[in-house]
C-alpha cells in the first residue's frame, strides 16, 4: 500500500505545478521596440538588445537578448525576471573586435547605450549615435 501511495504522491507532485502553469501561463517579461539612428530616425539592423538586471552589489548581469534583423530595427526581448535596463550594442562592431568579418552590409558603427527599462511603456525605442 505504501508503494502505491508514493507513486500517487509523485504523480500529484508533478501534475499540480503543470496544471497551474497550463492555466495561468509561465510568468515572463517581454518588451519590444525599435533601435533607431539618432540623426536619421531610421531603423538599424544587427543591434543586440540585452535585458540587464541589477545585482545587490550594484553590478549588472545580462539576461535575455534579441538582435534586430531588418532595417526597421525591431526587437523583442524576453526574460524570466524583470529587467532594470536594456543594453543596445552594435553586433557588427563586436564581430570585428573579435577578429571576425562583419556579416552586415552597413558601414556605420554605433556606440552602445544603456536605457532604463520602463515596464509600463508599450514599447521602448532606443536611439543610437553613429561613431
Amino acid at each position: 500500500m505504501t508503494r502505491v501511495a508514493r507513486i500517487l504522491v509523485g504523480i500529484f507532485t508533478f501534475a499540480i505545478p503543470v496544471f497551474i502553469a497550463a492555466c495561468y501561463g509561465v510568468r515572463g517579461y517581454y518588451k519590444g521596440g525599435k533601435v533607431l539612428d539618432k540623426a536619421t530616425r531610421l531603423g538599424i539592423s544587427d543591434i543586440d538588445v540585452t535585458c540587464m538586471q541589477a545585482q545587490p552589489r550594484g553590478s549588472l548581469e545580462r539576461g535575455g537578448s534579441s538582435r534586430t534583423h531588418d532595417d526597421t530595427g525591431s526587437y523583442l526581448v524576453y526574460n524570466d525576471v524583470a529587467c532594470t535596463s536594456l543594453l543596445a550594442e552594435d553586433a557588427l562592431k563586436k564581430e570585428t573586435a573579435d577578429g571576425g568579418t562583419p556579416s552586415g552590409s552597413r558601414t556605420a558603427r554605433y556606440t552602445a547605450k544603456l536605457v532604463p527599462f520602463d515596464e509600463a511603456a508599450a514599447q521602448i525605442d532606443i536611439e543610437l549615435e553613429a561613431e
